[in-house]
């Protein structure tokens, strides 16, 4: 852990201003990882007598989920709310991208947090940097086939840190050379901590669970994607005969479907499940970063329905919790095997295996490390890069034929190689 020299800014009468981008797309996953590091940077700010100002810009559906955590939220539609509605699709992303650079602009954040897309989702990075004194990203583990594309590679030069919430040797993160001395692997993110969740009896009696019935959580992730009600449905249908289980489906609050009901059946859209986890015997969910990580850290056996995703591989997620003798997995579109999946976990014994195995694919929460990374950056004097490094920077996008560079780097270019780079651009 790097020393924590934000506790001597104490004395400082401006306060640290921090910007969340949070810009997702059906839902609420990177607001709900900024949400669980934020919290943490407001505490450790609080307790070291720094002013923190803590913004989110975002396009999320569900702002009522960064009120009722006090965070300030600042927003443009989801794109998606923005085409269903008939808005012209390119004076759309003109309006988001202007908004989103202007915003920053009038803040001048001290640090600027982005998660998983390092271009923006308008791709208005690195123009919207200027106002930004650092800059952070959280490299969210993420396919090949996009974290290699040309496009990200090349904004990722332009952050102060590169931080993945995994473990080395749990994901891979690529960056180009220059970026190198930049990443660090920080481990897994969770909204809450072990402590700060409710009782298996007091979650329990809140959900309506009894005594004697296997209580069964499911979800197939926190979106607002219109498919999910025919993955849901099926499910509840092939499970409602079982004996002496209670079936608690956490919808999200992005859910657009029709709601189902039923006698051992609890439907909810609210935010907050994590808190309720201790109440769940089994699991059926995808495994999405967000409910994976949950789901493992707070030992519940589940039973994987992996989506597909263009830019997140749910299916390998999965398959570290399998390979570690705490989850199944199955097809989500061949849903046979689901009844006999979900009594095999009746067994005492084995669940309690599973739940410890569980713990140890995600032993800890380290959304507080995260927090004095960031602090630390947010604190620091910025440092201007070296001649050496402008140079490897600069060569590296030349090498790979990126042609826009950032107004900061342009200036920092030494005199020989500037007339090098005018060349290059100047050529069609």
């Amino acid at each position: 852990m790097p020393p924590q020299d934000w506790r001597g800014h104490r004395a400082r009468s401006a306060p640290i201003r921090i910007v969340n981008y949070a810009i997702d797309g059906e839902g609420l996953g990177h607001v709900t990882r900024l949400i669980a590091i934020g919290r943490w940077i407001r505490r450790l700010a609080a307790e070291s007598g720094v002013r923190a100002e803590i913004y989110f810009l975002t396009s999320s559906e569900a702002t009522h989920v960064l009120y009722q955590e006090r965070f300030v939220s600042l927003k443009v539609a989801m794109a998606e709310v923005a085409e269903e509605g008939g808005l012209d699709p390119g004076l759309y992303r003109r309006f988001a991208g202007t908004w989103l650079r202007r915003g920053l602009d009038l803040l001048k954040p001290d640090l600027l947090i982005v998660d998983t897309f390092p271009r923006g989702v308008f791709h208005e990075f690195p123009n919207a940097w200027r106002a930004c004194r650092t800059k952070a990203f959280i490299y969210r583990p993420t396919k090949p086939a996009f974290t290699s594309r040309l496009d990200y590679q090349a904004a990722l030069l332009g952050y102060d840190a590169i931080l993945v919430p995994e473990f080395a040797g749990q994901a891979t993160a690529e960056v180009p050379p220059p970026a190198a001395d930049r990443l660090q692997y920080i481990g897994p993110v969770v909204v809450r901590e072990r402590h700060e969740i409710l009782t298996r009896q007091e979650a329990r009696q809140q959900l309506g669970i009894s005594d004697g019935q296997l209580g069964i959580y499911l979800s197939m992730g926190g979106s607002g994607d219109s498919t999910l009600e025919a993955v849901i449905r099926p499910i509840v249908t092939r499970l409602g005969d079982l004996d002496a289980v209670h079936i608690v489906v956490g919808a999200g609050p992005l859910y657009r479907g029709a709601p189902l009901g039923g006698a051992h059946l609890t439907w909810l859209t609210r935010s907050g499940i994590c808190e309720l986890m201790n109440a769940f015997d089994v699991a059926i969910s995808a495994s999405g970063y967000n409910s994976f990580v949950e789901l493992m850290h707070f030992g519940v056996p589940t039973i994987f329905l992996p989506r597909w995703c263009e830019e997140d591989d749910q299916h390998a997620r999965a398959q570290r919790a399998v390979a570690a003798g705490a989850a199944v997995r199955l097809d989500p579109e061949d849903l046979g095997g689901i009844v006999d999946a979900v009594e095999r976990w009746r067994d005492v014994g084995r669940r309690q295996a599973a739940s410890d195995a569980a713990r140890g694919v995600v032993p800890v929460n380290c959304a507080r490390e995260f927090a004095v990374h960031l602090l630390n950056l947010a604190t620091r004097r910025r440092e201007k890069n070296s001649p050496l490094r402008t140079t490897r920077m600069v060569m590296w996008r030349l090498e790979h034929g990126v042609r826009s560079f950032p107004a900061r780097l342009r200036a920092a270019v030494p005199r020989p190689l500037a007339r090098v780079v005018r060349a290059i651009r100047s050529r069609k």
